[in-house]
C-alpha cells in the first residue's frame, strides 16, 4: 500500500530460511510453507515484480527444508525443485539461476535420507557428469558430496531391513569405492 515499497526476495528468502530450520526441528509442516513463500515469489514475479522474483537461494532453502525434513518423500521433492530450478534458470536466461555444487549436495543428501543410497549416488554421479562437460568449477563434487554418498552406503549397513550379510558387505564396499574416489580427486 505504500508508495514506492516493493517486495524483494531477501525478506522470502529469509522466511524460507526461518521454516527450513523449523523442519530441522521437526516441524511437519515446515517444508511445504516453505514452498508456499517460494509460490508466492512466483506470482510476485509473474506480476512484474522482478526484485521479488526466486533466486537460487529461494530454491536451496526450500531444498533444505526438505532435506531437513522427516518426510518420507522428501528426497523427491527436493529433487523436483532441482529440476524445476534448471527449467526456470533456462526459461529466464539466468546464469546466476543456475544450480551449483551446494544445490546438488542439498538434494544429495535427501535423497539419502528417504531414497537411498543408490539414488544418492546417482545424482552424484550426474553431477561429476554435469562438471566433465560443463568445465565449471561450481559444477564440481566436493567433500560433501562424497561424504553424504558415503555415509548413505554405511546407513543401509545399520537399516533394520539389510539383514543379509552380503547386502552389508555391498554397501560397505561402495562406501570404501567411494572414499577411494574422493581421495583419487
Amino acid at each position: 500500500g505504500m508508495e514506492g515499497v516493493v517486495p524483494h526476495c531477501i525478506p522470502y528468502n529469509l522466511l524460507i530460511t526461518g521454516w527450513a530450520g523449523l523442519a530441522e526441528a521437526k516441524h511437519a509442516n515446515a517444508p511445504f510453507r516453505a514452498e508456499e513463500i517460494l509460490r508466492q515469489m512466483f506470482t510476485h514475479q509473474d506480476d512484474g515484480f522482478l526484485e521479488a522474483a526466486p533466486d537460487r537461494v529461494s530454491y536451496e532453502k526450500v531444498m533444505l527444508a526438505w532435506a531437513a525434513s522427516s518426510h518420507q518423500n522428501a528426497g523427491h521433492r527436493a529433487q523436483w525443485w532441482l529440476k524445476k530450478l534448471w527449467k526456470d534458470a533456462e526459461l529466464r536466461g539466468d546464469k546466476n539461476l543456475l544450480p551449483t555444487v551446494k544445490t546438488y549436495n542439498i538434494v544429495i543428501r535427501a535423497l539419502s535420507k528417504t531414497e537411498g543410497a543408490l539414488a544418492a549416488e546417482n545424482l552424484l554421479l550426474d553431477l561429476g557428469d554435469l562438471y566433465r562437460e560443463e568445465k565449471s568449477s561450481s559444477f564440481c563434487p566436493n567433500s560433501e558430496s562424497f561424504i553424504f554418498v558415503i555415509r548413505a552406503w554405511l546407513q543401509t549397513i545399520r537399516d533394520e531391513q539389510t539383514r543379509d550379510r552380503e547386502e552389508c558387505l555391498q554397501a560397505l564396499d561402495r562406501a570404501v569405492q567411494w572414499l577411494g574416489s574422493f581421495q583419487e580427486i
